[in-house]
């Protein structure tokens, strides 16, 4: 009686280890949240206040402008893929920039 209940026992563990094992198969998994930084914007860079700005001035205000709106614009690629991998399927996005 005692070895018939151990091949019980044995065939019930070893039945739910049959069970277990897909799920542990190597998934990639998605955050359940897509990434902090994507989702709060940067500062937009402002034009200095003087009376009459300079060239080298307006210069480098378009160059941090530019800079800003690249940085930006990859954020909402990131999301915009995130959420398609999450299965929204009616987004067109470009791949993200590895």
């Amino acid at each position: 009686m005692l070895s018939r209940l151990f091949l019980i026992a044995r065939l019930l563990t070893v039945s739910a280890l049959v069970i277990a094992l897909p799920s542990c198969a190597n998934k990639a998994s998605l955050p359940v949240f897509p990434p902090f930084a994507d989702l709060t914007p940067s500062q937009e860079p402002t034009l200095p206040v003087v009376d009459e700005p300079t060239a080298e001035v307006l210069d480098a205000y378009d160059i941090a402008h530019e800079a800003w709106g690249r940085t930006e614009h990859e954020k909402l690629v990131r999301l915009c893929n995130w959420y398609k991998d999450m299965g929204a399927k009616q987004l067109i996005c470009e791949r993200a920039k590895e």
